[in-house]
């Protein structure tokens, strides 16, 4: 198991290896650096643009705060210098030189850097919490740029993102000191924990997919070549079949049909890399830019909790932090939908479907979402009826489809009517579910209803105001959808009166194979596991490690160890028969959870109920009745399947003698 995370590591962080021999590099180099020329030219002057247009959000800040009055003279000084610095930088890219592919990079390393360095300086002016909510998210912006917009290769961008990620830790470290009071440092230090937290999480995603795209490029590029090769060895068969032709007159039809297929089908294998290529490199780009989604939710929750606690408001503040932490578990089913989104367009896994009651799951979807509704002063309203309708579908994708939606309703909300709704309902059908999305907002004209589909299409946005996103939510929900089987979805809208989307769901089969979608309330797991003696197999320290401190949080009774020579060793000191064992699948040695739960059932004779926890796709039919739950599983879970799998036993298991 080791060597295969080792083996995945490798796969998705390490740059894809060169061309042999360096002459099939340096023209696989000159390719990339015309290939992307006049995307780059475009985008360094799109930087500039956008660098100079926050300018005037200095100035409105500096209106708006007498604190930050004081600063002001100087993040305009770091602004001019960083117009100065880009602009120079984007001049440099009209130069012939800058077709180049190294000397393309060092002119975009230095335009991302010296953004990158101001911004810092930057934070450091800029007064607490303003630095941390309106110019921290300034360097995600840059990463956004170096990762996906520059096309930048993996082996620079990776020793960029060492530097970037080293430089923010020491910046928000200094701002993190930078405090008058106790209650001042506390929240200081509270921001800087989160916000180096999301931006190594940045980081490594970017990381990923700067080596995703370099390694599809290099594949096109070598397909590219053997299809040159092909078309060579074609038109050779061409011209021996012409001689052929002299003395075999009647074959000419024959040999005609045959010469053209074979080059329409070298021009649609052609058309179908170029597509495949550009179609992976634009859905990495908007997924990336849709992880700021949750962010936005958990900053605004928390500053919410921060004014709370200044009240003594513990209460609020208690809830505040709750919903925090629901947003914060939808932040990490994010990034595990875009990491399983990027493997199933490589073919290695498929969507995982389980079957939920849709109701019970919609209002988990929205739960984050009504602070932003209630700042922006629009309504969220839901019907979902009475009766309980159990689907069957991806709860992560569909999750990150209603946050999208429901996302962009409340975001483009028309501020000129005095009653801003949305409305979330669910209408239960024969074989399927539906779910409506309907508002009263500024609508879609009928000729944009498919451009709004398409990335960085916005409508009502000619300022381009980043609260409103970058135009890349829906077509996320698109590429999400089509990944789906037997999904739907509907949109008809009427422009100046609002927008309906509608996602068409199956309905599961057998309301049994529901999977429980409530989280269990602390207290009745608490009662539940408490008082179990469980034992527990896990190879991977920091795994077995957490383990430990969630059994003990609980008052689970435990053994847990690392390795089956670990396990014969305290088999023979343990004095209880255990309520439930939990292993891997997969341990050091070649052995297998069957190993494991052969050797327990053999000493203790005796068997107990049995739980794997694996972070691989394996089979259960050689553990008959055993319960498979796939790595990361959430703390809740997994305490609710110790306790569903308990609650299976007829009688106490006795002690031993």
């Amino acid at each position: 198991m080791g060597r295969m995370l080792l083996d995945f590591l490798k796969f998705t962080f390490s740059a894809p290896d060169r061309f042999e021999p360096n002459a099939a590099e340096e023209q696989f180099l000159e390719d990339y650096a015309n290939r992307f020329l006049a995307q780059r030219r475009a985008i360094s002057i799109l930087a500039v643009v956008y660098w100079s247009a926050f300018a005037v959000w200095d100035i409105a800040q500096g209106l708006r705060s007498d604190q930050f009055q004081h600063v002001l003279p100087y993040v305009l000084v770091l602004r001019f210098l960083g117009i100065v610095g880009l602009g120079g930088c984007a001049w440099f890219s009209f130069r012939k030189s800058f077709v180049d592919e190294r000397y393309a990079t060092r002119v975009l390393i230095t335009m991302a850097g010296t953004a990158y360095l101001l911004l810092g300086l930057m934070l450091l002016l800029v007064p607490f919490p303003t630095n941390y909510m309106y110019y921290s998210p300034g360097l995600f912006m840059v990463m956004i740029f170096a990762y996906g917009m520059f096309r930048l290769r993996a082996s620079p961008t990776i020793r960029l993102t060492f530097a970037f990620v080293l430089f923010s830790e020491l910046v928000y470290a200094f701002m993190a000191n930078d405090a008058v009071d106790d209650t001042h440092r506390f929240f200081s230090f509270y921001y800087f924990l989160f916000s180096s937290m999301y931006l190594t999480s940045f980081a490594v995603i970017g990381c990923a997919i700067v080596v995703e795209l370099e390694r599809t490029a290099r594949n096109a590029y070598a397909r590219e070549r053997q299809l040159a090769v092909s078309n060579q060895d074609i038109t050779t068969k061409n011209a021996q079949l012409e001689r052929l032709n002299d003395a075999l007159e009647e074959s000419k039809h024959d040999t005609e049909i045959k010469t053209a297929a074979l080059v329409a089908m070298k021009e649609e294998a052609q058309l179908a890399a170029e597509h495949s290529n550009l179609d992976k490199s634009k859905f990495l780009a908007d997924a990336a830019h849709d992880l700021r989604q949750p962010m936005q939710a958990l900053s605004n929750l928390l500053e919410a909790a921060q004014h709370a606690l200044v009240r003594k408001d513990h209460a609020s503040s208690g809830k505040l932090l709750a919903s925090a932490q629901t947003a914060l578990r939808l932040a990490r089913s994010s990034f595990n939908a875009i990491l399983d989104i990027s493997r199933l367009e490589s073919g290695f896994v498929s969507a995982e479907y389980s079957s939920f009651q849709v109701d019970e799951f919609v209002a988990e979807v929205i739960g984050p979402l009504r602070a932003t509704a209630n700042e922006r002063g629009v309504a969220l309203r839901t019907h979902f009826g009475t009766t309980k309708t159990i689907v069957h579908s991806d709860r992560h994708l569909l999750a990150r489809v209603l946050t999208n939606i429901i996302g962009n309703a409340i975001k483009y909300s028309d501020p000129s009517k005095p009653n801003a709704v949305v409305l979330v309902g669910i209408v239960s059908l024969p074989n399927r579910a539906r779910i409506d999305i309907i508002d009263n907002g500024i609508g879609i004209p009928s000729q944009h209803w498919e451009d709004v589909f398409q990335p960085f299409f916005q409508l009502g946005n000619a300022e381009r105001d980043r609260e409103k996103g970058l135009g890349l939510g829906l077509s996320i929900v698109k590429s999400i959808m089509q990944l789906l089987k037997e999904h739907r979805i509907d949109m008809r809208s009427t422009d100046g009166q609002g927008t309906r989307f509608s996602l068409d769901i199956p309905r599961a089969d057998d309301v049994r194979e529901r999977t429980a979608t409530k989280e269990p309330q602390r207290t009745a797991i608490l009662e539940d596991v408490s008082g179990l003696y469980v034992i527990c197999v896990e190879d991977d320290t920091l795994v077995r490690a957490s383990m430990e401190a969630l059994f003990q949080e609980f008052g689970i009774l435990y053994e847990t160890v690392g390795s089956m020579q670990e396990l014969e060793e305290r088999l023979h000191l343990m004095e209880r028969l255990p309520d439930l064992v939990i292993t891997d699948h997969r341990l050091p040695g070649g052995w297998t959870a069957k190993n494991i739960v052969d050797a327990i059932f053999a000493h203790l004779d005796a068997e107990t109920p049995v739980i794997i926890v694996t972070g691989e796709v394996t089979s259960l039919a050689e553990i008959p009745g055993a319960q498979l739950l796939a790595k990361p599983v959430a703390p809740e879970a997994l305490l609710s399947a110790i306790a569903a799998s308990c609650q299976k036993q007829p009688e106490m298991v006795p002690e031993l003698a």
